[in-house]
């Protein structure tokens, strides 16, 4: 798997995603803005927001481009084989 520097249009959030942070944005904008993605957004194979929802938010709040992603079939199979992963 490897890092890849992607169009930030072609990220999709997760509908089912359970976190409600939205609070945690510009926090986490901050920090991009000071030190840079430390992690990046995990997709799976349909370019779909594993992991990372706030790092996105943050990202459009800042007008972010293009933004570290790693995804891949890989990760889809490991996600949906492990138990809880998308609960």
């Amino acid at each position: 798997m490897q890092i890849q520097m992607c169009d930030i249009t072609t990220i999709k959030p997760c509908d089912n995603n359970p976190r409600l942070n939205d609070d945690a944005v510009d926090a986490v904008a901050a920090s991009i803005q000071a030190f840079g993605f430390r992690q990046p957004i995990v997709t799976d194979e349909h370019d779909v927001i594993i992991v990372g929802h706030t790092r996105y938010k943050a990202a459009l709040k800042l007008g972010l481009k293009k933004i570290p992603r790693l995804g891949s079939r890989l990760v889809n199979t490991l996600v949906n084989t492990c138990p809880g992963s998308r609960s």
